[in-house]
């Protein structure tokens, strides 16, 4: 996929498995679906393979990040990263980190 992106394409191809057995003159005895790998695949099948959840932080202000808690202050301090001085930042908005 990466040699395919390299090669200047913009959309993935798609890729099709295939397992060939030709071992022990009996047929092939196991599962090839790897939601059967799991210890609970129905929940595997729920949760892993959708698209992930998408949080964006550039659509929400510092204030309203701050809101839902602790997770909310991770995730300020994940969107202010960017910024060339951290620290200034922290000095200019401590009050957002009163919880």
């Amino acid at each position: 996929m990466k040699q395919h992106l390299n090669e200047g394409h913009k959309k993935l191809p798609i890729i099709i498995n295939e397992v060939i057995y030709a071992g022990n003159k009996s047929p092939y005895p196991y599962s090839v679906d790897i939601i059967n790998m799991f210890e609970n695949p129905g929940l595997a099948k729920e949760l892993m393979f959708k698209p992930p959840k998408l949080t964006d932080l550039t659509v929400k202000n510092d204030e309203e990040l701050v809101k839902e808690g602790l997770a909310g202050l991770m995730e300020v301090m994940i969107k202010q990263g960017v910024l060339p001085d951290r620290i200034a930042w922290i000095k200019r908005t401590s009050n957002l980190f009163m919880i």
